[in-house]
């Protein structure tokens, strides 16, 4: 009888080993493939950015469709066992909803001239709409400030979502240490604050839109509200070296 007993729990041991292995290789082949396609997204990003700086409104038409076309398939790659932890699985999401959403916007742009005219005044805009991250009002002018003095949000968010990808940590740890800013030895609350930049005026949140919206113009609505994404920047509690 104790035999019996031994050799149903040793078998159901070695089977859970066999399941745990398996789902393991799974998630490391779908990982692999979605740090492959978010990198070439980040490359393509950074080149968008600099078509937008340069005016260059054919060339940076294109390249959003790509970084569009990259997030799709990341979003895709994606399987139940790929994130165990639910809330890795939203935070990414919500970056994958942010970035599709910049990229998306500007294909919709629209200010009103004609011809070359038109082309550079959507790049403009679309430059000043990206470089958000790190933005401050000079209180000594009227003018908006130069956005080439803050940071991209489309590379920025790419950076941090690779990094969530490959890293095996908390989502607080690797926003807290992410080398996805410029400057990696500022202060903790300001970093906390470009996190907050991150998404704040691109409203890739669950309470952002209405279902019925979200669902025709966002990529997913399995996302973070507002609400829950602040209150995991403001657990972050000091800056640990990257794994």
């Amino acid at each position: 009888m104790w035999a019996e007993i031994l050799i149903g729990i040793s078998a159901s041991f070695v089977a859970s080993l066999i399941w745990w292995f398996f789902t393991q290789l799974y998630s490391v082949g779908a990982r692999s493939k979605i740090n492959y396609l978010l990198i070439s997204a980040r490359d393509e990003s950074i080149a968008y950015e600099k078509y937008l700086q340069y005016n260059d409104y054919d060339n940076a038409l294109a390249t959003s469709q790509r970084i569009i076309d990259k997030i799709g398939e990341v979003y895709m790659s994606i399987k139940p066992l790929t994130y165990f932890c639910r809330k890795k699985r939203l935070l990414i999401n919500t970056l994958l909803n942010n970035v599709y959403i910049m990229a998306n916007s500007f294909k919709a742009y629209h200010i009103g001239y004609k011809g070359d005219v038109e082309k550079e005044a959507c790049c403009e805009k679309a430059f000043r709409h990206l470089y958000i991250v790190g933005f401050e009002n000079d209180p000594n002018s009227e003018l908006h400030p130069d956005p080439i003095k803050f940071e991209p949000a489309t590379s920025v968010s790419l950076k941090l979502l690779i990094d969530l990808n490959i890293r095996c940590q908390s989502v607080e740890q690797i926003m807290g240490s992410s080398y996805c800013f410029n400057n990696s030895s500022e202060s903790i609350e300001k970093r906390k604050k470009k996190l907050i930049d991150l998404t704040q005026y691109i409203h890739p949140f669950k309470d952002d839109y209405s279902k019925s919206v979200a669902i025709k113009y966002h990529i997913t609505t399995n996302v973070f509200t507002r609400k829950q994404y602040n209150k995991i920047v403001a657990n972050i509690k000091t800056k640990k070296k990257a794994a």
